[in-house]
């Protein structure tokens, strides 16, 4: 609070002089607590940076924002005294009078000091987001506890935040695994350890189909027969999904994770016909002679597919029909994906295909 009312000040002392710097802006400003306490409590390398592209003195412009933070209002309830130390350093020392205001004000409120008023602003927050059917990895177990403290923060503000966790539950690899479960699958290893056995029967069909291309066609039809809505390839995937879900739920109470809803890929399924159809309806996507759909993306050399060739969606597909749910049903005013960074790219292509 003490340090984002001194960026504030900083930002309009070096707006009065921007006409002398033409090339900069104010977002320009960095305030850190020294490592020494003699120099203050906050410090500002404001006028290094600033020093380094004009070519000028950096203690000359160090004293040019020093006068104009001391014609700010109110900063004198704030500030005891600012110093400028060499090369071109601003320090501040902070009032003792208003430090022990602020330590009886977080005396009084406790946990509650800092919590900002309820913002008319809602947030959707995606992250942990596992693949059904396989153990937590570390990218999903950094995103799960990266996610909430990121919503703990943001609901602790005001926002209103809606968390919600996207689980892959669909695409051809679920055909890989009703397969390999019809052939060597055994409920009551399911029952007892569910991801470690449908681990075990995904990794052995696809050792076997290696040596077997044949069991590759077979996985790939045991899929379609799941889209197509066979009852025992259905009763088989939710069985799947529901002992994943469950084991999942045992980590997250261990980690004090609380989800507001769980929405997985399956779920859009039945939109992404009519989603595919607007897209070209409106010229936004384009159909290949091979009968794939893309969605050109400007200065970008890769398109976005949202269909196959073979009629087939994918997980771009499904995850545009989920950024248009959540616009829809809560009207976010901004969605966060809590991610690994090797994801940065196709996350980018999927919001400028939005």
């Amino acid at each position: 609070m003490i340090k984002s009312k001194i960026i504030d000040y900083l930002k309009k002392a070096i707006s009065v002089n921007l006409r002398n710097y033409p090339r900069l802006s104010a977002s320009m400003v960095e305030v850190f607590i020294p490592e020494n306490e003699k120099f203050g409590h906050y410090s500002t390398n404001a006028a290094l940076k600033l020093a380094k592209i004009l070519k000028r003195n950096p203690i000359q412009i160090a004293e040019e924002i020093k006068s104009q933070l001391e014609k700010q209002p109110n900063i004198s309830g704030l500030i005891d005294k600012t110093k400028i130390a060499a090369p071109g350093f601003i320090n501040f020392f902070i009032k003792k009078e208003y430090l022990a205001k602020r330590l009886k004000e977080i005396l009084k409120k406790k946990d509650k000091f800092g919590q900002g008023e309820p913002k008319k602003r809602t947030i959707v927050v995606e992250y942990s987001s596992p693949n059904i059917a396989k153990p937590l990895g570390v990218h999903h177990l950094r995103s799960t506890i990266i996610g909430q403290a990121l919503i703990n923060i943001l609901r602790f503000v005001g926002y209103r935040v809606i968390s919600l966790s996207f689980p892959g539950d669909w695409g051809t690899q679920f055909g890989l695994l009703i397969a390999g479960y019809k052939k060597w699958g055994n409920p009551e290893k399911i029952k007892k350890e569910p991801i470690k056995e449908m681990l075990r029967l995904y990794v052995k069909f696809s050792r076997a189909a290696k040596k077997n291309p044949k069991l590759l066609d077979e996985g790939r039809k045991e899929f379609k027969k799941l889209e197509q809505g066979d009852k025992e390839n259905r009763r088989l995937w939710k069985w799947f999904l529901d002992e994943s879900l469950r084991d999942f739920e045992r980590v997250y109470k261990l980690l004090d994770i609380k989800i507001d809803h769980t929405i997985p890929e399956s779920y859009y399924e039945p939109e992404l016909k009519s989603l595919i159809n607007n897209a070209l309806d409106k010229g936004i996507a384009k159909k290949g002679k091979d009968g794939s759909v893309v969605i050109p993306i400007p200065n970008s050399p890769t398109p976005e597919i949202i269909q196959k060739s073979d009629g087939g969606t994918i997980y771009t597909t499904r995850e545009l029909a989920a950024i248009k749910h959540r616009l829809k049903k809560w009207k976010a005013d901004k969605i966060l994906y809590v991610a690994a960074n090797q994801q940065t790219f196709h996350i980018n292509q999927v919001f400028r295909s939005a």
